[in-house]
């Protein structure tokens, strides 16, 4: 049987405050809320394993959830999502680390939340919005592989796609718009290849005859490509050795006539990852840069303005741990997970 709150909205002067559902153990119906961590407006706790279900208020309508933030120890703190009324239901997210604008929809009118914290290092943990509406089609998803596709709507993501991509790929596909005077746009949310064994190349048309825009090795943050004409082109090579997470990547078309763009984050690599507080920053940027840490909690806890090239980053005196190291300069942004150990 389950549990029934009713969460009312109190009003305040002309506005209407949201109710907070702080996470704990048993199965709520609500349709309106936000859901928040064990901790509330505060940080949660250390060894924690709660399963909280949130079932809409009308028997099978669709519940939706949104994470505007999540911040959590990254993998040893970790929030799995079901699309049901406990952990039998299908698997819809594990999150971990440092994320924002996830939003999830259960089919079933109820979604399982299972949160589990170790025994070090707590984080602000979440809050999301919760609604009642009907799960919305999701994007075809277009895996790297030897074809050519027409589509202005979709994901694109490596040959891999949840997983790491394979070693000896040899892939080259187009993506075109419908029509000649459209322009594709593909807007990658980050890349990470092996750096100078792997390549992600970019080329302004049908064919890798076409001009080069971007070759991409090692790893990017945000990548934003669009064509002059109605074709973008991509081909992947990767060696024997060593795979990583590859892209994931959102498809778009415009039709404002324009030349070809990119849009893109300085790529760099920060070794030895782990470490015992001593990384060293390896750049092709030409000039200086800003390096930025944060705690996990989004806490500010170094910054260097004028950075350069093979920068040594001294974290020594910070405690074992998480955290996430922002490149920052005219070129765009790139962040990246720092572990001390």
């Amino acid at each position: 049987m389950r549990v029934v709150m009713f969460f009312l909205m109190m009003a305040v002067s002309t506005s209407a405050s949201a109710q907070f559902i702080d996470m704990s153990a048993g199965t709520f119906e609500v349709c309106k809320g936000i859901f928040r961590d064990p901790g509330g407006a505060g940080d949660y706790s250390n060894d924690l394993s709660i399963t909280t279900t949130l079932c809409s208020i009308a028997e099978g309508s669709p519940i939706n959830i949104h994470f505007s933030s999540f911040i959590c120890e990254s993998n040893y703190d970790q929030l799995v999502i079901y699309d049901g009324s406990d952990q039998s239901g299908a698997l819809l997210a594990t999150l971990t680390g440092t994320l924002s604008d996830i939003n999830l929809c259960a089919s079933s009118g109820c979604m399982t939340f299972v949160f589990v914290s170790d025994f070090s290092i707590v984080a602000a943990g979440w809050e999301a919005d919760i609604n009642c509406v009907e799960c919305p089609t999701p994007p075809d998803v277009f895996t790297m592989a030897n074809d050519r596709i027409s589509t202005c709507v979709g994901i694109f993501t490596d040959s891999g796609a949840d997983e790491n991509y394979m070693n000896n790929e040899n892939f080259v596909k187009t993506i075109c718009a419908g029509t000649t005077d459209v322009h594709v746009i593909v807007s990658f949310a980050s890349v990470v290849v092996e750096t100078n064994y792997d390549y992600l190349t970019i080329y302004d048309g049908p064919t890798v005859s076409d001009p080069e825009l971007i070759s991409m090795t090692g790893t990017y943050g945000v990548v934003i490509v669009t064509s002059t004409n109605n074709c973008l082109t991509f081909k992947f090579t990767s060696d024997n050795s060593i795979t990583q997470a590859g892209w994931e990547a959102v498809i778009s078309c415009t039709e404002a006539p324009q030349s070809a763009d990119v849009i893109g984050a300085p790529t760099f690599e920060c070794f030895p990852n782990p470490s015992d507080g001593v990384f060293n920053i390896k750049t092709s940027m030409s000039g200086t840069f800003e390096c930025n840490v944060f705690a996990l909690n989004g806490a500010l806890i170094y910054q260097k303005n004028n950075c350069v090239g093979n920068q040594i980053l001294d974290l020594q005196t910070y405690p074992t741990g998480c955290y996430i190291l922002e490149v920052k300069s005219n070129e765009g942004i790139s962040r990246q997970r720092l572990f001390i150990d």
